[in-house]
């Protein structure tokens, strides 16, 4: 079995994004200790769609960025925040290929 990870994503209004990345990530079968969105303002259209995720997988959660709006800041915030080990970056908008975490963690 595959070590373990943590994985951030930076969102902005990424809405439904969210739960289609969470789906992909379970489909793909993909072992993760922490799943963390970080969002910049509380109007995130994606928050909803966190809390619904949260209530079947208390693995994600959405964090606050603490440090000023955008994404090199949600990336600090982020890191400020994980636990020793493996971390890797996802953006919400889709746009990475989740099948190959894996074999990024083996």
């Amino acid at each position: 079995s595959s070590p373990k990870v943590q994985l951030l994503v930076p969102i902005y209004n990424e809405g439904e994004n969210v739960r289609i990345l969470y789906d992909t990530l379970r489909a793909e079968q993909v072992q993760f200790d922490s799943l963390k969105f970080i969002y910049d303002l509380d109007t995130d259209t994606s928050l909803p769609y966190i809390a619904e995720i949260r209530a079947e997988d208390p693995r994600v959660e959405a964090e606050k960025n603490q440090l000023g709006r955008g994404v090199i800041r949600a990336l600090r915030s982020g890191f400020a925040r994980v636990k020793p080990g493996p971390v890797i970056v996802i953006m919400g908008d889709n746009s990475d290929k989740l099948s190959i975490i894996p074999e990024l963690v083996s």
